[in-house]
């Protein structure tokens, strides 16, 4: 049965944590420690497959931060980067930083249909607008939407995801049409610049 529900009912809304710079800049590490700059990097346009810096279990405790499972979603939560719209899924447990807001699903809810969702939500309207505008964890849990039921869930996520991928089709084809007609100008200026020179040389 579909209902309309409050996130904070099906999910948890989650800060991320101070990230010290002495603990900053390590890849030998296991945990992926994520910062609103590693959602600009190529390939973390919707999974969050590489990051900047990594920690361990020690460093955790350390830092007092707390772990994340795989299938969160994350954003920017404060600053400018609000207005950037980015939203991410951890693709394996992770950390974030302060400046990283998450949501955790619970059994009730796929992270695909959740992403789906957040991907219809202007997060600066979730925020304060204020000069430094942010978002707070208690605006992102009171968000209503309609939950259906998994297997719903399920069908909805399988036929977006292919209407997403004729679309990116789409528009790879377009931008190779594009390219090949700025190919085309290119070719046709250096021609005529070439038979120019020629016939000015004569």
């Amino acid at each position: 049965m579909w209902k309309t529900v409050r996130l904070g009912e099906i999910a948890k809304a989650v800060g991320g944590n101070g990230f010290p710079k002495k603990y900053q800049g390590n890849k030998n590490k296991d945990i992926p420690f994520f910062k609103v700059s590693d959602m600009n990097t190529d390939g973390n346009e919707k999974f969050m497959l590489k990051s900047n810096n990594f920690v361990d279990v020690n460093d955790l405790k350390e830092m007092k931060a707390k772990l994340y499972p795989a299938g969160t979603i994350i954003f920017p939560k404060i600053g400018g980067a609000i207005s950037t719209n980015k939203k991410r899924i951890l693709t394996k447990d992770a950390a974030f930083d302060n400046n990283v807001m998450g949501v955790v699903s619970s059994n009730k809810i796929l992270p695909e249909y959740l992403y789906k969702v957040f991907l219809n939500i202007d997060l600066y309207e979730l925020s304060n607008k204020a000069a430094l505008p942010s978002i707070n964890n208690g605006t992102v849990n009171d968000i209503d939407f309609v939950l259906p039921p998994l297997s719903e869930q399920e069908r909805i996520v399988a036929k977006l995801d292919a209407a997403f991928a004729e679309i990116d089709k789409a528009i790879e084809h377009a931008q190779l049409k594009v390219l090949n007609l700025h190919q085309l100008k290119s070719s046709i200026l250096n021609q005529n610049l070439s038979r120019e020179t020629k016939g000015n040389a004569a």
